[in-house]
């Protein structure tokens, strides 16, 4: 049976945390694992056994009183649910479960400080992000997500942020696995560099007295749907094409907030290099007003074909190099 680990921090986004996890889980009929990581400081071994300490002893209880509460009510829906409270730094133990217990998704928030209190606090799902194998959802704070989509009474509306590159593929395969088990309304945001593709359709002779990004946008407008299609597997329900710049991040929140999207999925780089990022995630995951779902690199080998829609799993652990 796949599997959904929730990270449940009792922060203030925790109940919209839980709440859109079990929808996730009704829609791909998953069970959940409702978890608490009581942290410990970060020079300490990875994870420490149970009752370390007097105060964490307490601290436990407390969480395991609270998550079995969750948990009751998640069980009246009809999900099999089991709960865990476990001592360690909270991204590596987060990430040492997703191995330990076949995850097949990962969803957690963020607290969308700004400062010193966002730079220890919110990076934690960015490490979390970064250094697991499966997709990984983070929900914002402040910002309530639609429950009635997100719980199969309306289409999911789906915005899928690519760039072009390999992580981009990832996210749009995985987008249309979900799309097509799942009563969703799928649109693509294509972002391009302007000059890179006059250079890559041969448009970019300067002798050209008119411009040519007219051409550009319907030789692109072609190949996008074309790739689209063959990695979905399914129909879009729109495409948009935006030039980037200097603020990709802000384009990317106007889309957002313009399509009405429920969520938003984007794909997250194997390195991080290059000076021209286009989809920088972090940015993103501070500054989305919605979900974020956050797709491996990793993951395109075994999404790039259309294959059976569900939450997909990981890809076997493969050596560093």
């Amino acid at each position: 049976m796949r599997t959904i680990l929730v990270a449940v921090d009792f922060s203030s986004c925790s109940r919209d945390v839980i709440n859109v996890a079990a929808a996730l889980a009704q829609r791909q009929k998953a069970s959940l694992i409702l978890a608490h990581v009581v942290g410990t400081p970060p020079l300490e071994a990875p994870v420490l056994p149970v009752g370390v300490t007097g105060q964490e002893v307490s601290t436990v209880s407390s969480a395991e009183a609270e998550l079995a509460r969750d948990a009751s009510e998640i069980r009246r829906r009809g999900i099999n649910v089991e709960t865990r409270v476990v001592v360690g730094p909270a991204s590596k133990t987060i990430a040492a479960m997703t191995e330990e217990l076949g995850v097949g998704l990962v969803v957690m928030g963020t607290h969308g400080r700004k400062g010193a209190a966002h730079l220890f606090l919110g990076s934690v799902a960015e490490h979390v992000v970064r250094s697991v194998s499966c997709p990984v959802m983070v929900t914002p704070d402040g910002t309530a997500p639609d429950l009635a989509r997100w719980e199969g009474t309306e289409p999911l509306r789906m915005l899928v942020a690519t760039d072009g590159s390999l992580a981009g593929e990832a996210a749009l395969a995985w987008a249309g696995s979900f799309t097509r088990s799942n009563q969703c309304d799928l649109t693509l945001l294509r972002l391009y560099w302007p000059w890179e593709e006059l250079v890559r359709y041969g448009l970019d002779d300067i002798w050209e007295e008119r411009p040519r990004d007219r051409e550009v946008l319907l030789a692109l407008e072609r190949d996008v749907k074309l790739q689209a299609g063959t990695l979905t597997g399914t129909v879009l329900s729109r495409l948009r094409l935006r030039a980037a710049g200097q603020h990709n991040t802000q384009t990317i929140v106007e889309e957002v907030l313009l399509s009405g999207s429920d969520v938003l999925v984007v794909g997250i780089p194997k390195h991080r290099s290059g000076l021209r990022v286009i989809i920088a995630p972090k940015n993103v995951l501070r500054s989305c007003p919605i979900p974020v779902l956050c797709v491996p690199q990793a993951l395109v080998s075994l999404v790039s074909r259309p294959q059976s829609p569900e939450i997909l799993p990981r890809p076997a652990a493969a050596s560093q190099g």
